[in-house]
């Protein structure tokens, strides 16, 4: 009797413990695999150092087909060498969180994480594909550092202005909305989170140049300092691939007009 108790609530502590070894599910295999899993295993060690303190939970099941679909469509736009080259795994998550904060996705060395709770809790699809672009951004960013200039790119902005210390600390304080800001966009950013670091900045723009949101190329047409750190953004692009190239970023916002008519 003694066992058995033992045997069922070992059972019991593996089903309940989102820590346990918990499974994977594999959502894509390709063009880059796409897994959701609450297993902290799916981040670096150090992640896992109690100042981090990483956590994820897993995938609400209604969610596995739009977020296959949704991440499908977003990884075509890039050529296939940059995906495998750049990235190992997409972790797509029902909620994220680190350092104490709850975020919207994050990146690794190798990976990309993603969250979607469903477009009831406003993560529609277009919103976790800005937030891979922009992920996938930072990383790009990290590998190829030789294609951007930050002192060009400081430039932009107006003269005594000076980053934040991190993200998260713009969390932690309430400054990091990303819905269009028309009162920063005489500054050079598009909402406030972009002030947050140059990273964040970079990303922000990235972002919008993937997603094909017409409404982001008439605040570039408008505000020189946007426009400037667009061209930035398209050359540090340009450079990893030719396929990168303005026309190309121009016909993504044609296409989604185009959907949207």
């Amino acid at each position: 009797m003694k066992k058995r108790f033992c045997i069922a609530s070992l059972l019991l502590l593996c089903l309940t413990s989102p820590w346990i070894a918990v499974a994977q599910t594999v959502i894509l295999e390709s063009p880059v695999r796409v897994v959701t899993s609450s297993d902290r295993s799916i981040f670096p060690e150090s992640w896992l150092s109690p100042d981090i303190n990483a956590e994820a939970e897993v995938l609400q099941e209604s969610q596995i087909e739009p977020s296959r679909r949704v991440l499908y469509k977003v990884m075509k736009k890039y050529p296939g060498h940059i995906l495998a080259r750049n990235l190992e795994t997409i972790y797509v998550l029902h909620r994220l969180k680190y350092k104490g904060i709850s975020a919207s996705g994050t990146n690794s060395r190798r990976n990309v994480y993603v969250v979607n709770r469903g477009s009831r809790e406003r993560y529609t699809d277009a919103w976790i594909e800005r937030t891979f672009h922009a992920e996938f951004s930072s990383k790009l960013l990290r590998n190829f550092p030789q294609y951007l200039d930050n002192d060009v790119w400081k430039k932009a902005n107006v003269e005594s202005f000076k980053y934040g210390v991190s993200g998260v600390k713009s969390v932690k304080q309430k400054k990091a909305l990303k819905m269009f800001d028309p009162s920063l966009h005489a500054e050079g950013f598009l909402y406030a989170y972009a002030k947050s670091t140059l990273e964040n900045d970079f990303n922000s723009i990235a972002e919008q140049l993937f997603l094909g949101d017409s409404r982001f190329w008439s605040v570039v047409n408008k505000h020189q300092r946007i426009k400037e750190k667009t061209d930035l953004v398209i050359a540090f692009y340009h450079k990893i691939d030719p396929k990168f190239s303005r026309s190309f970023f121009v016909s993504l916002a044609e296409v989604e007009s185009a959907e949207i008519g």
